[in-house]
């Protein structure tokens, strides 16, 4: 009997342990802020050696001649693995390459003119940089696990569904070493050549896609964001400041290096001021329960402003964070038209026991499941003393200080009850092309909806378009200004949300 348990024991806890793993496929395809590609050349009297070509509208693997002379090209490519937990188990990893007869080099195709075209697929096992990398800079590859492309069977074929899964597992087992992917001629002896459509194509539709599909070993999903004042890495945060004499409570402060909460003197005159930070959570699902977030601030003793630091001269500092429930603009916002807050969940900061310490790990996982389960009553972090009154401050780097590594950063984690266990990620059955766009755009999803609706909001969280949507595609033409949003497709009881450059 007592061994009979035991096998019950053990397959209850096998069985228990299977059904916490979850499969999940993500789409990935290399944009302006995820990822990169490049192609380098060794043609010395064509000057290609030293020569960059991060923004060539082709990935090619070649050997050929130009004016007479060989030469030979590779093609480098790294996708953004990052939304991939470290544990996970590669299931199964296809990348798709595309060919294009109307690529605007003039190259007309896959070609076998000397020979063979097989090519190798290998991972990259050094940094390089998409707009530096050149053939005498390339970086290093590794053998292991590399991938055969056979020879072409026509000079406009695609190669779809590539069984990379093995590349991809050591790329999520090694991150330190794994920096994409590396496409070479077999056989770089002329005429032959293999050509497809990189991430620089104007034909979005051709670029280099890698569907990943993995066990999710990790009890929750976990995302870290730093805003950097850039459409790639979106979020906002502003000071304003009451001081009347000074012209502060009309004048906006969107773009000044700190983020403060004070109440001090400014030529004899009270000068309270406060901090707004907002970042985006667009990319977490609407039913996520937060189990952890953790708001890290980062004091700079060389602000470019001239603060020197922390100050309690007039008693305590202690400050709160509390939930911004109304829209603002990263440079429109001042203290007379600053937001409104609420006190719930609200999150004290203790009083600073030294000029310059940083405030690492704040647990703000209670606010921040308020403004993922509320967005439209969500619009960031206020940071406000607790007492107003001279002279006491708190003085942190905001994202526009000129060092990066002292922006404010959240760390998120969370889970998902979705009741099956093949769930996709929100982000990758939604994408938009063209993108950046010039306000016409295609919104494309990977399965049809009924009766959803098509929102885009600017970085304040204002809706500027809603419109119906049914099937899988809908293009938008709108007005839009220079700069990001975010759009989001409400259906079937989910909503998908992801982001759009508008030049």
């Amino acid at each position: 009997m007592r061994k009979d348990l035991t096998l019950f024991a053990l397959f209850f806890i096998a069985t228990f342990v299977a059904s916490a793993q979850v499969s999940k496929t993500v789409t990935l395809k290399i944009d302006s802020c995820n990822g990169k590609d490049a192609t380098i050349g060794d043609c010395g009297p064509c000057g290609y050696p030293n020569s960059n070509f991060g923004d060539h509208p082709d990935f090619i693997a070649a050997s050929w001649t130009n004016g007479g002379n060989l030469s030979n090209a590779r093609g480098l490519m790294d996708f953004n693995l990052a939304g991939i937990p470290a544990n996970a188990t590669i299931t199964n990893a296809k990348l798709s390459l595309y060919h294009s007869t109307n690529t605007p080099s003039g190259n007309i195709g896959h070609g076998q003119n000397g020979g063979p075209n097989t090519a190798w697929l290998r991972r990259i096992t050094t940094a390089w940089g998409e707009n530096t990398v050149t053939w005498n800079t390339q970086p290093t590859t590794t053998t292991q696990n590399q991938v055969t492309l056979a020879a072409s069977t026509s000079t406009t074929q695609n190669y779809l569904n590539i069984d990379v899964t093995a590349l991809v597992q050591d790329m999520v087992n090694n991150p330190q070493q794994s920096f994409g992917f590396f496409f070479q001629l077999q056989e770089e002896t002329p005429l032959r050549s293999m050509l497809f459509a990189s991430s620089d194509h104007p034909n979005s539709l051709l670029h280099p896609t890698l569907e990943i599909t993995y066990l999710d070993n990790s009890p929750s999903t976990c995302i870290s964001l730093k805003p950097d004042n850039s459409s790639c890495n979106p979020g906002v945060d502003a000071t304003i400041g009451d001081c009347g004499p000074c012209g502060y409570p009309n004048s906006n402060f969107g773009d000044h290096p700190d983020f403060i909460a004070a109440s001090w003197t400014n030529g004899g005159n009270l000068s309270n001021a406060r901090g707004l930070l907002n970042f985006d959570l667009t990319s977490i699902p609407a039913n996520a329960t937060i189990t952890s977030a953790a708001l890290s601030l980062y004091h700079s003793t060389s602000t470019p402003s001239g603060n020197i630091g922390h100050g309690q001269n007039g008693g305590s500092n202690a400050a709160w964070l509390r939930r911004v429930t109304s829209a603002w603009g990263e440079y429109t916002v001042t203290w007379n038209n600053q937001p409104t807050t609420t006190t719930q969940n609200q999150v004290t900061l203790a009083a600073s026991t030294s000029t310059t310490q940083n405030y690492l790990n704040i647990d703000v996982a209670a606010l921040v499941q308020d403004m993922v389960s509320n967005p439209q009553q969500s619009f960031g972090f206020m940071l406000q003393l607790q007492t107003e009154s001279p002279l006491r401050s708190m003085l942190f780097a905001s994202s526009d200080h000129p060092n990066a590594a002292l922006h404010p950063k959240l760390d998120v984690c969370y889970t998902v009850s979705t009741g099956i266990e093949n769930a996709r990620v929100a982000n990758a059955i939604l994408a938009v092309y063209p993108n950046p766009s010039n306000g016409v755009f295609t919104i494309s999803l990977t399965e049809n909806i009924e009766n959803g609706t098509v929102r885009l909001f600017n970085v304040a969280g204002e809706i500027v378009l809603e419109e119906p949507m049914n099937g899988k595609t809908k293009t938008i033409n709108a007005q839009l200004s220079k700069g990001f949003y975010f759009v989001q497709v409400n259906a079937n009881g989910n909503r998908y949300t992801t982001k759009l450059v508008n030049n």
